[in-house]
């Protein structure tokens, strides 16, 4: 059994057929969608113009919500910040029915960590999170650190973690090899260039 067939055992993938193209898009044979708006089966190209005008109505009402949106932010901040200065903690303000909610989430504390902690006393722990890491040119180069602690007898916290995941050019590069790749690495390649659902956007 192949090392890509012994990956491949516990998952079973339809192998998709390599298709030589120079267009970058491809036109779908069947012309016809059902739109349960509609009530009855319409035509691809009348989806196609309606779906079109409707992203334009999102545009524009998107536009003005994200003006209307930032007005009434700054009026929620500055209640929020204005009670703060006072000494006094909301996590929200109401405006006119609208929840301005702090987010919390803080940038990194622009000042030497140890001068920090030595400034902020014992609350240093309570008031801050730490987060530490090395980011590793390969996986190889990870093992081989952590090799390298474990025969020094240096014991390592935390949890090793390995990602490995396809390039964006994954499918394209394997549709350009496809003759030279077995059936075996077809399908364990497959399985690897699982995608995110397509995005839909605006018209040619």
């Amino acid at each position: 059994m192949s090392k890509a067939a012994k990956l491949l055992k516990k998952t079973l993938v339809a192998t998709d057929k390599a298709v030589k193209s120079s267009s970058k898009f491809v036109v779908p044979s069947d012309r016809k969608v059902e739109l349960a708006s509609f009530g009855r089966e319409t035509t691809l190209k009348a989806a196609g113009r309606y779906f079109k005008a409707l992203n334009r109505k999102i545009k524009s009402l998107t536009s003005e919500l994200g003006v209307v949106k930032g007005a009434i932010r700054v009026v929620g901040q500055n209640e929020l910040d204005a009670q703060f200065a006072r000494g006094v903690y909301f996590s929200e303000s109401d405006c006119g029915g609208v929840k301005v909610t702090r987010a919390n989430k803080f940038k990194p504390a622009p000042y030497d960590r140890d001068a920090l902690k030595d400034a902020v006393g014992e609350s240093y722990g309570a008031m801050f999170q730490e987060d530490a890491g090395i980011k590793f040119a390969s996986v190889d180069a990870l093992r081989t650190h952590v090799q390298l602690c474990q025969d020094a007898g240096i014991s390592i916290d935390g949890e090793v973690s390995e990602s490995v995941k396809g390039r964006s050019g994954l499918r394209q590069r394997m549709c350009e090899m496809w003759a030279e790749l077995d059936e075996d690495r077809r399908e364990l390649l497959t399985v690897c260039a699982q995608d995110q659902a397509p995005r839909v956007g605006g018209g040619r």
